[in-house]
């Protein structure tokens, strides 16, 4: 005997099915063994976060290690990166939908808690091509940030750092070109497109290596624009970023790393 659904009867049944499928999402977050998986966005930023990088990169390591620190071994919360283009980690971060992230938010809120993981130092700068010496021993001199013209390529991610390049160039003659990408930035680079490009020191020199560019001779400016450390981004609204925030809040970074 074949059974018949009405449209009436289905219309009563749809929103319990909707409402057990939202269910099964939430019970997802949490895998087999009971604990609270928490996603962690990041987007392609070698050495600091890297899909193909052992660990997932630096920054990804720091966080793991705190939170063994904190826990000895026992937390009860498992990390997932999350990886995501710039562009779509901006947006998702924008609004106001995940849990932590390594991306940065643009826009303050007394939700969003920045954690320190580690005390080295991360030095955000200015690249260029190597300027031809006159003699082997002579020493390269950066001018003045307010003395350089020219054009300078700037990644979309929204951190503290490229809004403390656009602050620190509002006085100058140097034009900001914005990339979906640092690779990108170092390719126009060394087609002569752009004179400088701004990003970390270690992942600017890794970059150049990977393009493995002949043209790519690269300086590293001598006095950073900004400095900050490694550290993540917790979403207080969302319930497993309260959950990480609290594992974290309390965390504080070894000065002998």
């Amino acid at each position: 005997m074949r059974l018949k659904l009405s449209y009436p009867l289905l219309s009563l049944y749809a929103p319990l099915f909707f409402l057990s499928l939202l269910w099964f999402a939430e019970k997802a977050k949490a895998d087999v063994s009971g604990k609270l998986v928490v996603e962690v966005i990041a987007i392609e930023y070698p050495p600091y976060t890297s899909e193909h990088l052992s660990g997932a990169g630096l920054s990804f390591e720091a966080l793991n290690k705190a939170m063994e620190d904190l826990s000895n071994g026992g937390s009860n919360i498992v990390l997932q990166s999350h990886f995501l283009p710039p562009a779509r980690a901006n947006f998702t971060v924008t609004q106001g939908s995940w849990s932590a992230s390594f991306y940065p938010p643009l826009k303050p809120d007394p939700d969003y808690h920045w954690i320190k993981l580690d005390h080295k130092t991360v030095e955000m700068g200015l690249f260029r091509l190597r300027v031809p010496m006159a003699s082997p021993g002579e020493v390269t001199i950066w001018p003045s940030l307010h003395d350089m013209t020219g054009k300078v390529a700037v990644g979309r991610q929204a951190d503290l750092a490229t809004q403390g390049l656009k602050s620190a160039l509002k006085h100058t003659d140097m034009e900001q070109v914005q990339v979906d990408s640092l690779t990108q930035g170092f390719q126009l680079l060394a087609k002569g497109r752009v004179d400088f490009v701004f990003a970390e020191k270690l992942a600017g020199f890794l970059i150049a290596d990977y393009l493995n560019d002949e043209r790519l001779e690269l300086e590293f400016t001598d006095k950073p624009v900004f400095t900050t450390n490694i550290g993540v981004w917790v979403n207080r609204r969302d319930p497993q970023g309260e959950e990480l925030y609290q594992a974290l809040k309390n965390f504080q970074p070894a000065l002998s790393e």
